[in-house]
């Protein structure tokens, strides 16, 4: 499963949106840094199948503690 999280552009206007990817069971698989590609980001796991997202709103200290998680896997 794929969450989509997004927060507000940071002071130089770039995009903070990401994706959050999940086990079956909840477990944090990786995150994956949106940026400027759209559902480009994610178009493999949309052809492998795993296109249901779930969108949520978060605040720019807590997309940057997802995107930290992400790149210590």
């Amino acid at each position: 499963m794929l969450v989509r999280v997004q927060a507000k552009n940071d002071s130089n206007g770039n995009p903070r949106r990401g994706w959050i990817q999940f086990s079956s069971d909840g477990s944090f698989l990786q995150f994956i840094d949106e940026g400027y590609q759209g559902r480009g980001a994610i178009a493999e796991f949309v052809k492998w199948g795993e296109a249901d997202t779930i969108a949520i709103t978060i605040e720019a200290s807590e997309y940057k503690r997802f995107k930290k998680l992400g790149e210590a896997k």
